[in-house]
């Protein structure tokens, strides 16, 4: 737990991945989206200010918990921490999501099934191994 220096309010952390993005404004970088935690469920409803994130982010939020009296229970963020996905699932939703223009949610499936695990890696480290999934040439 961590104590918020602007309150004495107890500070709350949560982790997972983003699943799906309700709402985002791009001009100030307000978004609602919803987080498949470990051993949980149901989703969970959080908001705040985040930019970059996309479907597939994998996130640790700190906040705190709120009942909204139209959207029932939330977490509020008041920071946040994004790393990148360690399972084939996570990745693929990553690069599935629009981060990167021409890979398709389809495409992004091909290249995870290929590279598994090490697809961030050779993406980064070691792009041309890239052109030995089908129908990614030298253009794409």
């Amino acid at each position: 737990m961590f104590y918020s220096s602007e309150r004495s309010n107890i500070i709350n952390s949560i982790s997972g991945m983003v699943e799906r993005i309700t709402y985002k404004n791009t001009e100030d970088g307000f978004i609602v989206i919803k987080i498949k935690t470990k051993g949980n469920r149901q989703l969970i409803t959080s908001t705040g200010y985040m930019w970059g994130l996309y479907q597939g982010s994998v996130v640790i939020l700190y906040g705190s918990w709120l009942e909204d009296n139209k959207y029932g229970r939330q977490f509020k963020v008041s920071k946040y921490e994004e790393m990148l996905p360690a399972t084939v699932y996570g990745i693929e939703k990553y690069l599935g999501s629009g981060l990167i223009e021409g890979i398709s949610p389809a495409f992004a499936k091909k290249i995870v099934k290929y590279f598994k695990e090490n697809t961030l890696n050779v993406i980064e480290n070691q792009p041309e191994k890239l052109s030995a999934v089908e129908g990614l040439g030298r253009k794409k």
